[in-house]
């Protein structure tokens, strides 16, 4: 024998090591399952091998500096899973506590230069976990395009496995790709989670019938990498940290990976099982991947469990205080441990993921984010206030009673609804452009799970807008409408006699302009079947939703089953493409469409003046619009040839025709053919209005109801009005015609021309301050907002956030769509069919009439 070596035997060796080190290794074979799958919650084995290995494997290390017997020992405790009170785990740390002062193992190889003693592998990270998951000394700066070879930055991480065998063996280093994927997949996807920034997920469910399938996964992983007793192999994870250097060589300066094992007990206790972060976990740094070892009672005997990794969660956190720099990695990995005895064809199945995630540090989003929603919410406040005010001058009274509570409430639904959409809205388009567009790492996009308060606002926005669009819909379908006839009624001969007579004015003209009325109402500025049917081609036809992918090349539009999507990066698409589609079909009907082909609003107030017909419309009790359509024809029931004729001396000479408007030739020629006004009519006029024809339909509503307990009685359009009821509508008619009169006579009393302010903000006047009715220049049509054609902002943003919510939940943008137009379409059906009612009542129109 050689000098120096002294031959003992394995109860000598047993006994020494015990009074050194104060251990009892009496139980020196034992290893616990946890969770078996039996229905206990653990259960111990006997282990040959470590029956057969420890005590050599701890000898060796502690007598003989051999660095296979250490890696041997180290290997038993990793196979424990860490368990403090394993016997294994105990001799390794007795001997990391003797060789405390020795120089470091590998020291000039790795950095940093921590808990590696001399011969032995460093398994264990000692301090808190915060000071080695969050150091800055990792030189590799990241970019989110391409790079040359040897560039200063990467765009593809390398990560580095170093191998073991059981018995202690290192078989060598080795490229970190695919090996850890038990769900398979196609090769070239698989590899794609290196690509910095992008997030991928591999995961499925597997039967753990037969241990001959985990077999056959461990042997694969085992051929990758060395070719030979794939059950048996252990690693250390490392990142390859070149810091911008170039270097022929493989590998070259390896960075080591913290490992957080939830599976890692200590005296029977998961502490890494808690979900509160890594500050009181254990890192360590030695892994295995598959076991079927540990519990083989009897050498040559068929194991009776196995211990398999069935989670590889790794994460890389971007430095927010360096561009483009990462703090270290960090691998996350959960065994799952099964009798053999238990497992049968009824066995559950066991989910399985490879996971990588890149990240970063939220606490400067959310005081942004915090900051943002104090801004929304005072806008919105303002908004609110100033809607209030004007509310509160239009109908003349300050009170706060019922009516104005409700008002304000649902005001409320609708500024905070857009204030909250466009916060959500800014935010997504600020990750949207800086991941998909930055070159230099900024930014990252948070996993969905962690800006729970983005998806609350969300939701919250559009639960407020579609309680605010029904409440404006409902103020559509309750104004009052009157039309005024300005015909004059035609004497002539009657047949059957010779004197004249005068011919009773002809009803027709008011059916007709309206059931031209009832048509705009559910009229809009876009189409929304376009919108949604060009969104579907671009999200699905041209592949555009592939920009919602978890990765920052936006040219990489391809659907892959392990890259996921961001529902941050699917609300931003969305509403972009809807957002432009919609602005595209504005554009087009405003500066196109409006002016060159036909404006509907605008031919609507043609039409009145042909047919000698105005209307005043009233949504707050004394402010609406009045739509001036007195005919300059001598009749209006008339032949075609005098109407045509009528209309040629209009075109062509114009100063030969007085002017369509209220107002005289002082004026310009807009204001003086000007037939739209915005209007603020006086107390007496509003009491005369209610006393006289207000009160008949009212009481007539009264009575229909209590003779109708159906439940959509209020959706049957209203029968022929009494006999009172139309007298008391030729009454008012002739008080309405008396007003406009004294306002074409005296119009420089009345009618106004709002200036630069009331025009910017839509600001009523005070009427405490005015002795008459208020008549403002309408020249933009806004008496549109009593139809669909008028409040298209609300409706786009009702919308996109239907569809948006909807695709929220069941992340299918064909679902959201549909979903998006059934809710329109009810929405539209209500609108018309209620809106159809309200006309027929208020104007006494049959219902019938209205096709």
């Amino acid at each position: 024998l050689p000098d120096n070596v002294v031959c003992t035997a394995n109860s000598q060796r047993t006994s020494y090591l015990e009074t050194k080190f104060n251990i009892n290794l009496d139980s020196l074979d034992d290893v616990v399952f946890y969770n078996p799958g039996n229905g206990r919650a653990s259960q111990t084995l006997s282990s040959a091998l470590a029956s057969s290995w420890l005590v050599d494997a701890a000898w060796g290390c502690s007598h003989q500096g051999d660095r296979a017997a250490c890696n041997r020992l180290a290997n038993l405790c990793v196979l424990q899973n860490y368990e403090v009170d394993s016997s294994s785990c105990k001799l390794y740390s007795a001997l990391l506590e003797e060789r405390k002062d020795l120089p470091q193992y590998h020291s000039d190889e790795v950095q940093p230069e921590l808990d590696w003693m001399y011969s032995l592998p460093w398994l264990l990270y000692n301090d808190a976990p915060a000071s080695f998951t969050a150091r800055t000394d990792l030189l590799t700066q990241v970019s989110f395009n391409t790079q040359q070879y040897a560039a200063a930055s990467v765009s593809d991480l390398v990560f580095v496995l170093s191998a073991y065998h059981l018995n202690g063996t290192w078989l060598g280093l080795y490229n970190l790709t695919t090996q850890f994927q038990l769900c398979g997949g196609i090769h070239e996807n698989l590899g794609k989670w290196l690509r910095f920034g992008t997030n991928f997920e591999n995961s499925c469910s597997l039967s753990v019938t037969a241990v001959q399938l985990w077999g056959a996964v461990a042997g694969r992983v085992g051929r990758e990498l060395v070719g030979e007793n794939p059950e048996a192999l252990l690693f250390d994870l490392y990142l390859q940290d070149l810091g911008g250097r170039f270097t022929r060589s493989f590998p070259d300066s390896l960075y080591p990976v913290p490992i957080l094992n939830k599976s890692l007990r200590q005296k029977g206790v998961a502490v890494n099982a808690d979900t509160e972060g890594v500050s009181n976990d254990v890192l360590v740094r030695r892994f295995f991947f598959y076991d079927l070892k540990s519990a083989v009672e009897t050498p040559g005997e068929p194991s009776l469990g196995f211990r398999a990794a069935t989670t590889f969660d790794l994460t890389v956190s971007v430095r927010d205080d360096a561009n483009s720099r990462i703090f270290p990695p960090l691998l996350t990995l959960q065994y799952t441990d099964r009798i053999l005895s238990a497992v049968t064809e009824q066995s559950e199945l066991l989910k399985v993921q490879f996971k990588v995630l890149y990240s970063m540090d939220l606490s400067e989003f959310n005081s942004s984010w915090t900051i943002l929603t104090v801004v929304a919410m005072v806008s919105a406040g303002i908004a609110w206030f100033f809607r209030m005010y004007c509310f509160a001058r239009r109908r003349q009274n300050g009170t706060l009673d019922f009516e104005a509570m409700r008002y304000g409430v649902f005001q409320a639904c609708g500024t905070v609804g857009v204030a909250c959409f466009l916060q959500c809205a800014s935010i997504a388009a600020y990750w949207f452009v800086f991941y998909k567009g930055q070159d230099a790492v900024y930014t990252m996009i948070p996993e969905d799970h962690r800006i729970g308060g983005f998806y609350m606002i969300l939701r919250v926005a559009c639960i407020f807008q579609v309680v605010y669009v029904c409440f404006v819909v409902h103020r559509q379908v309750n104004y009052d409408i009157f039309f005024i006839d300005w015909e004059k009624a035609r004497q002539g001969p009657s047949q059957g006699m010779t004197s004249k007579h005068y011919h009773p004015i002809s009803v027709w003209r008011t059916l007709f302009v309206c059931n031209e009325w009832n048509e705009l109402q559910v009229q809009r500025i876009t189409s929304q079947e376009f919108t949604l049917i060009t969104l579907m081609l671009f999200l699905y036809g041209l592949q555009l939703k592939g920009l919602a992918n978890f990765t920052p090349n936006s040219s990489d539009l391809e659907d892959s089953p392990f890259t996921n999507q961001s529902q941050v990066l699917r609300f931003a698409l969305a509403t972009f493409l809807f957002l432009a589609i919609i602005l595209a079909q504005v554009l087009f009907k405003v500066f196109i469409y409006h002016r060159y082909i036909e404006h509907p609003l605008g031919q609507f107030a043609d039409l009145l003046s042909i047919t000698n017909i105005s209307i005043l419309l009233l949504q707050d009790k004394y402010a609406g619009y009045y739509i001036h359509g007195f005919s300059q024809l001598p009749n209006a029931d008339t032949n075609m040839i005098e109407l045509i004729a009528q209309l040629t001396k209009e075109q062509e000479a114009s100063s030969a025709v007085a002017p369509r408007g209220l107002v005289s030739r002082g004026q310009t020629q807009e204001l003086q053919d000007n037939q739209c006004f915005e209007i603020y009519i006086d107390r007496d006029l509003r009491q005369k209005y209610d006393s006289t024809l207000m009160s008949c339909l009212n009481s007539t509503k009264r009575q229909m109801e209590a003779q109708s307990t159906a439940l959509l009685s209020s959706m049957k359009k209203p029968n022929l009005a009494p006999g009172n009821t139309v007298e008391a509508q030729e009454e008012i008619a002739e008080v309405f015609r008396e007003f406009i009169r004294k306002i074409m006579a005296n119009h420089s009393q009345y009618i106004r021309e709002k200036i630069f302010s009331e025009k910017l903000l839509s600001l009523p006047p005070d009427m405490t301050m005015c002795q008459n009715s208020v008549f403002y220049h309408d020249l933009q049509n806004r008496f549109g907002q009593y139809m669909f054609y008028g409040i298209e902002f609300d409706l786009a943003i009702f919308d996109i956030l239907i569809f948006c919510v909807v695709d929220l939940a069941v992340t299918n943008f064909a679902i959201a769509a549909f979903c998006c137009y059934g809710v329109a379409y009810v929405l539209k059906y209500y609108r018309h069919q209620m809106g159809e009612n309200n006309i027929s009542e208020k104007t006494l129109v049959d219902g019938r009439f209205l096709i």
